[in-house]
């Protein structure tokens, strides 16, 4: 299938042996706004079409050395052009040849002396049936796509959503079975918590969201100087339920005077994603270290744990982006 534009000006080609016929079916092409090319033999059609793939084939029957019907019998042959419509010009005109015509991959003739009008009229009807199948052919690789894209961010939001929700069920479990009671002093820390890991789910289903539109190239990116200290802070206190139940220790080795140019959401995710890994990862009372370093104009994070790792087949996978890996944690 032709990958060209659906709004450029169609290609027609003209294979005809007369060069008075080509040279005045042409003009006519041309006068109603087409682009040509032109072949006297079937082999300088198919030398054309080589590098070349017009819209449509005007074909002339009666040739020397191949017929119109064994050069269109070849060009359909090829799945480069086989899509390509072919109009047959001839002076035939019993039922016979006109079936062959059709049995070879022709759409359509034109019987020579032709009539100008009648001649435009079949091309651009065949013009815009191609156009019409192009374009459907158009929404149903983007209708594949969409579905794709759905599937993966409902595969994600499932991923994602359920540290920051576990958390939050987890909290109120305490609350309700009386493991943490309304009279200590760390309930009110502990509610406050509730409601900053809420704000943070939201927040991350928005962020989900707007992953979405990054897939569909509709993603608005916020730039903003942030201080990437306050940022990994605020992460790792919305992850602290996680890590207090697996007695793991996380120690913020960022300078306080680092800032970076930054989405908000974008790196909240990219940070929530990658703690809560090695937070999952990590075993009973672990060890995770957060450090940046500044590399020219840029400011490097890294996340380091002494949990159980990675498999290398998963780690040569892991950015192939129709992939989605689960394992599960220390704790399963």
């Amino acid at each position: 299938m032709d990958t060209k534009a659906l709004d450029l000006i169609p290609t027609i080609l003209i294979i005809d042996d007369s060069t008075f016929n080509i040279q005045l079916v042409g003009w006519i092409l041309q006068d109603n706004g087409y682009k040509t090319l032109e072949a006297q033999s079937g082999a300088e059609a198919l030398e054309i079409l080589k590098s070349n793939t017009p819209d449509l084939i005007l074909l002339d029957v009666m040739m020397p050395e191949m017929t119109g019907f064994e050069l269109c019998k070849i060009i359909k042959s090829d799945k480069k052009h086989q899509n390509i419509p072919v109009i047959f010009f001839t002076t035939l005109s019993n039922i016979d040849d006109i079936v062959k015509g059709f049995k070879v991959g022709g759409v359509d003739y034109v019987t020579k002396p032709f009539n100008k009008d009648e001649l435009v009229i079949r091309i651009k009807n065949h013009i815009d049936l191609l156009n019409s199948k192009r374009k459907i052919e158009q929404q149903a690789k983007e209708l594949t796509a969409t579905n794709a894209l759905k599937d993966r961010m409902f595969s994600i939001i499932g991923h994602d959503l359920r540290s920051p929700v576990g958390a939050i069920k987890q909290a109120l479990g305490f609350i309700v079975n009386g493991t943490i009671n309304p009279k200590d002093e760390d309930f009110l820390e502990t509610l406050q918590l509730l409601v900053n890991t809420t704000d943070d789910a939201f927040n991350l289903l928005e962020n989900l969201l707007g992953w979405a539109k990054s897939q569909s190239d509709t993603l608005k990116i916020i730039p903003e100087n942030l201080n990437l200290f306050d940022i990994v802070s605020s992460t790792c206190a919305v992850l602290k339920i996680n890590s207090k139940k697996k007695n793991i220790t996380i120690n913020i080795k960022i300078p306080n005077d680092i800032s970076v140019i930054s989405d908000l959401n974008m790196i909240n995710s990219i940070l929530r994603n990658l703690l809560g890994n090695a937070i999952k990862f990590t075993t009973e009372q672990g060890l995770i270290e957060i450090s940046a370093n500044r590399i020219n104009d840029f400011v490097q994070v890294f996340i380091k744990d002494n949990g159980i790792g990675m498999e290398p087949n998963i780690v040569s996978e892991i950015f192939t982006s129709n992939k989605h890996f689960h394992t599960h944690g220390t704790n399963n």
